[in-house]
């Protein structure tokens, strides 16, 4: 069996998780991705580590990809910076954002970006400051993605918000977003109905699952999920080759799993490794870190 990505194989894919603070209070997050109880990053360490990054990414032949996500990364004051001094890298930059800022500001930060997540939280997301963000960003042609984090109770109310997004760009890819009842574990997805699974499900082509005949099918994290094919246990994983994540403490490792052990600290010196790992967990249960080859 082997899974592999279908993104572009010329980059090195960063994972940041770059602060836990976030101005919405959704209940399906859990307390540490939205508490602020994390210090902010230091801006010189960030620095310093895309260097470092870089470095390790010319050793593979590669440029670097950035994506960041919180927290509500554009709540972190240095954030522009960091993202100006990336650019000098010949590296790209994506952000996930829950789309709430102002937008004088939001056109600045528009400026700075090759793609962004636009999340659409059903709780607390004005949607028509969302849309205006929406369109500013369809303005200057960066490339957009949106995310509906679909709460079961709340599922026709967000579809609607879909009908509306695509009625005035047919052409934008909406995707569902499942949610788990003990979230940041991914165990368990919240009780949803046979016809919003189907609609949870193969949203995406961005894995290939090869199985153990040669046969190839398109997949995504989803639905490997639902259909309990995220099991990777002795297999050979290029987390920390082909990707690799920081997280809000400023720990670098292989992936959020936290297979290989640390790999690295911002501030410090990072190098990046050679060699892949061999999974000891029971299930690839986050959607980044499953991107990674494995076989």
């Amino acid at each position: 069996m082997k899974l592999r990505s279908t993104r572009d194989s010329n980059y090195l894919y960063i994972d940041w998780w770059l602060m836990n603070h976030c101005n919405y209070n959704c209940s399906y997050c859990p307390d540490i991705i939205k508490s602020g109880s994390i210090d902010l990053p230091n801006i010189e360490h960030c620095l310093k580590f895309v260097d470092q990054v870089n470095n390790f990414a010319k050793t593979l032949s590669k440029a670097c990809n950035y994506y960041f996500t919180g927290g509500e990364v554009t709540q972190w004051p240095w954030l522009v910076d960091l993202i100006k001094h990336i650019k000098t890298k010949n590296s790209s930059v994506c952000i996930r954002t829950n789309a709430s800022m102002p937008i004088a500001e939001w056109e600045t930060l528009l400026d700075t970006i090759d793609s962004i997540n636009l999340e659409v939280h059903s709780e607390h997301t004005p949607i028509s400051h969302f849309m205006l963000c929406l369109h500013a960003a369809k303005k200057k042609n960066v490339n957009v993605g949106i995310t509906m984090s679909m709460l079961p109770d709340r599922w026709q109310e967000l579809e609607d918000t879909i009908t509306k997004i695509k009625k005035m760009w047919p052409e934008q890819h909406v995707h569902r977003k499942m949610l788990f009842e003990d979230p940041a574990i991914n165990k368990q997805p919240m009780e949803y109905k046979q016809e919003h699974t189907i609609k949870l499900k193969r949203q995406h082509g961005d894995l290939i699952y090869v199985n153990d005949q040669g046969e190839e099918e398109f997949t995504d994290f989803q639905t490997l999920i639902l259909e309990k094919k995220n099991k990777f246990r002795n297999q050979s994983c290029q987390a920390g080759i082909d990707q690799l994540i920081v997280d809000a403490w400023g720990r670098i490792k292989r992936g959020h799993c936290g297979q290989g052990g640390l790999i690295g600290k911002l501030g410090i010196e990072f190098t990046g490794v050679q060699l892949p790992v061999i999974c000891k967990a029971d299930a690839c249960r986050n959607g980044f870190d499953i991107t990674a080859t494995k076989q």
